[in-house]
């Protein structure tokens, strides 16, 4: 678990750099979603789908952390 959320600490800083960065969005919404944070994963994948919403990968995330 610490490895992942040094990953979500670096892909944060990723991001504030550059925030239409979808991949790295994406990395994020999976880390979050492995470490229990669903409603943050939830947020990062709309995000991701707000700068290109053609992502099937986000669209299928999305739907599992969905109830």
């Amino acid at each position: 678990a610490g490895r992942v959320q040094e990953a979500v600490t670096l892909w944060r800083k990723s991001l504030a750099a550059n925030p239409a960065q979808t991949g790295i969005r994406m990395n994020l919404a999976q880390a979050l979603f492995r470490t229990g944070r669903r409603a943050e994963a939830a947020a990062e994948i709309e995000q991701a789908l707000r700068f290109d919403p053609d992502q099937p990968q986000a669209r299928r995330l999305l739907e599992q952390l969905r109830p």
